[in-house]
């Protein structure tokens, strides 16, 4: 899929390294058991890219997660809320996610309160993300 090659192509350029191809977890198992719909691109970009390594940023400080970090937070904390996190910023001061359990293929952006559809899909995001990631890294993204 062209948006996934050219995230892959936007993280090179910013020396962003990602965990690269493939991933310990399986992710059709993984989808099945948190109740992942099918999501336009997201199972690619998790057997591609999955994320990026611990602790590093893009130079908007946006963190996309790997699917073994996902799956660890939806075990943890955000399970009973059916939100499947895909990207945070600065530590939880936001993060988007996907629901579970649901056949909406949004993208949502919350704080931990209030909480909003961002994109339509995954692949919607990720192009939002190629041309404007500095308005996903304030606070105004909550509220556009």
């Amino acid at each position: 899929m062209a948006f996934i090659e050219a995230l892959a192509d936007r993280w090179r350029s910013e020396r962003v390294e990602t965990n690269g191809e493939g991933t310990v977890l399986d992710w059709e198992k993984v989808a099945l058991s948190v109740g992942l719909f099918r999501q336009s691109g997201l199972d690619q970009y998790y057997r591609t890219l999955n994320g990026m390594h611990a602790g590093r940023v893009d130079q908007m400080l946006l963190h996309f997660l790997s699917l073994e970090s996902s799956v660890q937070i939806f075990n943890e904390w955000s399970s009973a809320k059916k939100q499947f996190v895909l990207v945070d910023y600065l530590i939880y001061s936001h993060y988007f996610y996907v629901l579970t359990g649901s056949r909406d293929t949004s993208v949502y952006v919350t704080d931990g309160g209030a909480s909003r559809a961002f994109a339509c899909s995954f692949e919607e995001f990720v192009k939002k993300y190629l041309v404007d990631s500095a308005s996903m890294a304030t606070a105004d993204v909550l509220y556009a």
